[in-house]
């Protein structure tokens, strides 16, 4: 998690020589790819482990107080 915090724009990443050096263009494809799989299947096995009962069960909660954040902040 160290690793990716610091190759991101936050920090060595602002750096734009050394952003080419580790990622090159046409490299970012490729990156962009695998990111977007790595996503898709965090939120696959995410999914697999969601309990409807319990959705079904505190769901109305949920809406109230999503409603009421949403019109508070309008």
């Amino acid at each position: 998690m160290i690793r990716g915090v610091l190759l991101s724009p936050f920090a060595l990443g602002r750096n734009e020589k050394f952003l080419n050096k580790i990622f090159p263009k046409r490299s970012m494809t490729v990156l962009d790819t695998l990111a977007y799989i790595g996503q898709l299947y965090f939120l696959f096995l995410l999914g697999l482990e969601l309990d409807i009962r319990t959705i079904r069960r505190i769901g109305k909660k949920v809406l109230v107080i999503t409603a009421s954040s949403v019109c508070d902040t309008s």
